[in-house]
């Protein structure tokens, strides 16, 4: 009988031993799990980030700079993110609205365009869905275009750090008012900017490069990204 309780004892002792020992597998498995998952969350995030900054241009209206603004929280620019463009296939004339194009199927309504020709640039915006060979803009034109003017729609796009009351930040994005969260879980997120001289950029029209840092709240991994953008359209 005492043996049969040493045994049973021992088994015991052994099969705890056993689901420690899984148990700590398990902490481990899933830990690693968690940080790959920041990890790839960090990094499409970034690339994300990285070909839509790369993108930005200015308005056009003055020539004016990539950035409408920039802090170290957040920062607004133009871009063209589905490359939806066309041309003027006959010329229009000061204060007229509809425009003879070559091709502006899928561009929804409400969106900016910018009209390009050699001489000048000037912003707009659509008042209806664009269709085959028509956009219908909704100012008139301020100037007169010549056949063969480059349209293009400009996306108003935003990225920011939002923090959350867990005490970590989120990077957003904004495009055209639709917002989402682009990367979770952060433990911190800043941007800076710089001139082409590498000194820190003291107005949006000097900027020359922007950068990102983030750092990752559940492994601690810190990113730095720089993204060389233009100046003018």
């Amino acid at each position: 009988m005492i043996e049969l309780l040493i045994a049973l004892a021992t088994g015991l002792v052994v099969m705890s031993a056993v689901f420690e020992t899984l148990s700590a597998l398990d902490r481990r498995f899933r830990s690693q799990q968690t940080a790959m998952a920041a990890t790839q969350d960090i990094r499409s995030g970034l690339e994300v980030w990285e070909s839509e900054v790369r993108m930005a241009k200015g308005t056009g209206l003055l020539g004016g700079p990539a950035l409408q603004a920039m802090g170290p929280a957040s920062f607004e620019f133009t871009a063209n993110l589905n490359g939806l463009a066309t041309t003027l296939k006959s010329a229009a004339l000061q204060g007229q609205t509809e425009l003879n194009v070559d091709d502006a199927r899928d561009w929804p309504s409400g969106k900016y365009v910018v009209l390009c020709s050699k001489m000048r640039c000037i912003d707009n915006r659509l008042a209806r869905d664009g269709q085959r060979n028509r956009i219908v803009l909704a100012q008139p034109l301020t100037d007169a275009f010549p056949a063969g003017t480059d349209i293009s729609v400009l996306n108003r796009v935003r990225y920011y750090v939002l923090p959350n009351q867990a005490g970590t930040v989120r990077l957003m994005r904004m495009v055209d008012g639709g917002a989402n969260a682009l990367i979770g879980n952060l433990k911190a997120a800043r941007f800076s900017y710089f001139a082409r001289s590498g000194a820190p950029a003291i107005d949006s029209a000097s900027v020359a490069l922007v950068r990102i840092e983030a750092e990752s709240a559940a492994t601690h991994l810190s990113v730095t990204k720089d993204i060389a953008i233009r100046s003018q359209l």
